[in-house]
């Protein structure tokens, strides 16, 4: 009996180990070009990414640049459903967030600009990716990972998803709320499962 004991926490071990353990997540970046340059400098780049980090760490997961590409000239300003679907559909692949980050980014429903988009494509919805503008705030992409993982726009005071205006909480102190975070974790797994997103080995440093 003792034997069999030894044995079975030896095989619950790893399991174990493993929580609380952060995993990380790979993001492909697009940046579109501007006139002198990318239309974001990197110190944007690692500050969405810093945000996306603080905030997703009570899943125990994080993020990281895991390619870094530059889109065409004619895709820094993305107008209208077709060309947000043209832009993701060329360069999907399963196992990476793909975040497009361009000079302009048009509303499809009303006149006027937009911060940025969790997109699905239409002609496949299982393929979704972030699209954000260059004017987009320090909290934009989490928002919007909020989407990708299943959360829609609430009205709970303090959430990072909350769009109506109505809300004081500074953005400096918005969170995910316990059930955003569970609905989110129950989708990173459906996720994981599909190939959809995959974990990234980390190197021992």
């Amino acid at each position: 009996m003792k034997h069999a004991l030894t044995i079975l926490l030896l095989i619950m071990l790893p399991q174990t180990a493993l929580c609380g353990e952060k995993k990380t997540v790979g993001i492909a970046l697009y940046v579109a070009p501007g006139t002198d340059g990318p239309v974001v400098s990197s110190e944007w780049v690692e500050e969405q990414v810093a945000k996306t980090n603080a905030l997703f760490a009570d899943m125990d997961l994080t993020f990281e640049i895991a390619e870094r590409h530059e889109l065409e000239p004619k895709e820094t300003r993305i107008e209208g459903k077709e060309a947000r679907d043209l832009l993701g559909r060329k360069r999907y692949k399963k196992g990476l967030i793909h975040v497009f980050v361009v000079g302009y980014l048009g509303n499809v429903d009303e006149k006027g600009e937009i911060y940025g988009v969790h997109w699905r494509d239409r002609e496949r919805t299982s393929r979704r990716w972030i699209i954000l503008s260059a004017i987009a705030w320090d909290f934009t992409l989490v928002h919007e990972l909020g989407h990708f993982f299943g959360l829609s726009h609430c009205d709970l005071a303090g959430s990072i998803m909350n769009k109506t205006g109505d809300d004081s909480t500074p953005m400096s102190d918005r969170h995910f709320s316990p059930s955003e975070l569970k609905k989110m974790k129950r989708r990173l797994k459906r996720k994981l499962k599909s190939g959809a997103v995959k974990y990234r080995s980390v190197s021992p440093e």
